[in-house]
């Protein structure tokens, strides 16, 4: 009996408003101290969705991490000996909907730490990470929860560097800077130098040449693949030294600040006609056949909720004319592919990437709101929520209102349950950008040239036309005219898992 008493238990205690007394679920939005039954606990903020939402610090307990892989194991101390503190985790940072999201400080049970940006539950941005076992550290961009972008690693064993452009948590090329001076220029394969490169030693010369494999007995080069697929590059091939045409301080200086950021979209096929007449650009076919990169081009305003969300979505857009087109224009052929495509090399190529896209709505009264989106990946057939006003705290209200369908006899016609659309929502705005009527709304970029481009543009009266059909979804309305797309060492330590969490009761 008393052992379930001294069980840990689901409580809530609003710390938001005097003399509060304790619940056992979430009531309302506000700011809250949770106590699961894990033993974790929660101190923060919550919408009226009951999720967490806002800025708040979550520690796990020993009991929630001691099966994870990598914590440290603790046993209850002895009534002889000091109590040894128990390993934790616990992230301070920002919410959205749920998941960690904004800037935080996620602290791990084996002393690791990562200071900076999350999206989704992943580390997504700019961030610090510190590994507390040799001291190694890398600072730089992220994307997914992996090393994604341009960004540097710090070896603390000599304070050797990798810095350069990191794709899905590997150095792909770059500079390695060694603790002596020396600087290795080239590209790399799973973390080391591998294809031409140079080395500029501190007395001002330099040295060329390719990191390969090895050659077998016959002088030709066994290429061997490792468990991830990567060529091993284990074999030095060199010239002769030489003078460098740059010192290797030079190299060492930290690098220029990179260009503004371009969303990458597909440039559309420009098909010869006759003076005087006009062609329509259908946007499902690209120069450089269906191999171009064509995910933003997918990108589209899908629905507008009055109650306060934008809807985006990742899926194919209909031929879209402009006035005066022929009807009877034909689409034009697209490249013959050389090849089929797997699995994963078509959905990467089919992603898109809401960094740098701009959201503008003009309200009928002339108001404006705007909004960039950061680095945000939408896969295809997958969507985004922006959320304003009172959805923004509950995401319930922009959920679409089900009509129930009747039979001739006025019964209930069951439906199949159809799968849920993948959906990450997003904080807009605390007040409704509708709230005086819905406008125009429009996706643009920047492009290269510093002109603004348009994606998608989405009108009142068009949605309203397009419900007017005999059922039949209506082909959307896009403004096409102006466009001008473009075409777009050592073996490193893995990070830790962010960490996942109790769902909140009801």
């Amino acid at each position: 009996m008393g052992d379930e008493e001294n069980e840990p238990q689901y409580q809530v205690l609003y710390i938001d408003q005097p003399n509060e007394e304790t619940e056992g679920w979430i009531k309302r939005a506000g700011r809250a101290r949770v106590s699961y039954v894990d033993g974790s606990t929660y101190e923060g903020d919550f919408n009226a969705a009951q999720q967490k939402h806002g800025q708040g610090t979550y520690t796990w307990s020993y009991d929630a991490i001691k099966e994870v892989e990598g914590v440290p194991e603790w046993n209850e101390p002895e009534e002889d000996e000091a109590p040894a503190p128990q390993p934790f985790m616990r992230y301070t940072g920002g919410y959205q909907y749920g998941l960690k999201h904004g800037m935080g400080l996620l602290e791990y049970p084996n002393g690791d730490t990562y200071r900076g940006q999350f999206a989704f539950d992943k580390r997504h941005g700019s961030g610090t990470y510190k590994y507390a076992s040799d001291g190694n550290m890398y600072s730089g961009e992220w994307s997914n929860g992996l090393r994604h972008g341009r960004g540097a690693f710090v070896f603390g064993s000599d304070g050797s560097q990798l810095v350069g452009t990191w794709v899905n948590g590997n150095i792909v090329s770059g500079k390695w800077l060694l603790r002596d001076g020396s600087v290795y220029c080239g590209d790399f394969a799973k973390n080391k130098p591998k294809g031409s490169g140079s080395f500029v030693f501190p007395n001002g010369s330099m040295i060329t040449g390719t990191y390969g494999v090895p050659p077998n007995e016959d002088g030709e080069e066994d290429e061997e693949e490792d468990e991830d697929g990567a060529i091993a590059a284990s074999h030095w091939t060199t010239s002769e030294l030489s003078e460098a045409n740059c010192s290797a301080a030079e190299l060492n200086r930290a690098s220029l600040p990179a260009r503004p950021f371009v969303p990458q979209v597909a440039k559309r096929i420009v098909k010869e006609v006759a003076e005087g007449q006009r062609y329509t650009p259908f946007p499902i076919r690209y120069e450089g056949g269906s191999r171009a990169e064509t995910g933003n081009n997918g990108l589209s305003i899908s629905d507008v909720i009055k109650a306060g969300a934008v809807v985006i979505s990742n899926t194919d857009l209909r031929p879209a004319r402009i006035e005066g087109d022929e009807e009877g224009a034909e689409e034009p052929e697209a490249e013959e592919e050389e090849e089929e495509e797997d699995e994963e090399a078509l959905a990467r190529r089919l992603t898109a990437n809401l960094r740098g896209i701009t959201l503008t709505h003009v309200a009928p009264d002339g108001t404006a709101f705007s909004t960039t989106f950061p680095e945000l990946h939408v896969a295809r057939g997958a969507r985004v929520r922006l959320l304003f006003g009172e959805a923004a705290g509950n995401p319930k209200l922009a959920d679409p209102v089900k009509e129930q369908k009747l039979d001739e006899d006025g019964n209930p016609i069951e439906e199949e349950e159809q799968e849920p659309i993948p959906t990450k929502d997003l904080f807009g705005a605390a007040e409704n950008i509708f709230a005086n009527g819905v406008g125009t709304l429009t996706l643009t970029f920047v492009d290269v040239h510093g002109d603004e481009q348009i994606l998608w543009r989405h009108t009142e009266e068009s949605a309203a036309e397009s419900e007017e059909g005999e059922g039949e979804a209506a082909a959307p309305t896009v403004t096409l005219s102006g466009l001008n797309y473009i075409k777009g060492p050592d073996p490193l330590p893995e990070p830790e898992p962010e960490g996942e969490e109790e769902e909140d009761d009801e």
